[in-house]
């Protein structure tokens, strides 16, 4: 018989380990402890038990209370179901992908919180450097005595006329608006009771 550890008769308290039965009994002995040290101290051994097959993308697997079954105790598995994300943990994935950064025209930028409100500020102001008049390959638009660019997130300054800008900026504001419907289409999955246990596998967001 293969133990899985040991039962306090008295108590119920499981599971007793070997080095704690060691210490108890100050004796030596191998690696198992011995039938008259597991009566001296009133433990009963717990046989091992095959766990049940399960699914891990839906199910857990845990060590329940030993049963007994005829004179012997013997080891439980219970199967449950994965708890559903939080609300927060979607709310949170969203977030760090919204703020890993957009490639557009080969460059990636950065777009946390701050930046994205910085690219929709400038985005405004070409919209309205366009309205006025302000032509394609123009990088003096912002109406200041020097060429306008946006540094990427590995600091290269990237020349954007008017028109790159509104094109920039739109660019992020889709990709931030895709995440948003993405993890609100999420949220009401979950609480529909679909099982969804990796909310950060990339097949549930935009890319």
């Amino acid at each position: 018989m293969t133990v899985a550890a040991y039962r306090d008769r008295a108590s119920s308290r499981y599971p007793v380990f070997t080095p704690e039965i060691r210490e108890k009994a100050g004796a030596l002995f191998g690696d198992e402890p011995p039938a008259e040290v597991l009566d001296a101290l009133g433990l009963d051994p717990v046989q091992a038990t095959t766990p049940p097959t399960y699914d891990p993308a839906k199910q857990t697997l845990s060590e329940g209370e030993p049963a007994k079954s005829g004179d012997a105790w013997k080891q439980t598995w219970t199967v449950g179901k994965l708890p559903a994300p939080s609300v927060e943990a979607v709310n949170a994935e969203r977030d760090r992908r919204l703020n890993r950064g957009v490639t557009f025209a080969g460059h990636l930028f950065q777009t946390d919180d701050e930046a994205r409100a910085r690219i929709n500020t400038a985005r405004m102001s070409a919209a309205i450097a366009i309205m006025g008049g302000v032509q394609p390959g123009d990088l003096r638009w912002p109406g200041v005595d020097k060429d306008f660019f946006w540094i990427a997130a590995d600091d290269v300054r990237v020349p954007m006329d008017a028109q790159t800008m509104v094109a920039f900026g739109n660019s992020v504001a889709a990709r931030e608006g895709l995440l948003i419907v993405a993890g609100n289409d999420l949220k009401q999955r979950i609480a529909a009771g679909e099982a969804i246990s990796n909310i950060g596998d990339d097949k549930l967001w935009p890319a």
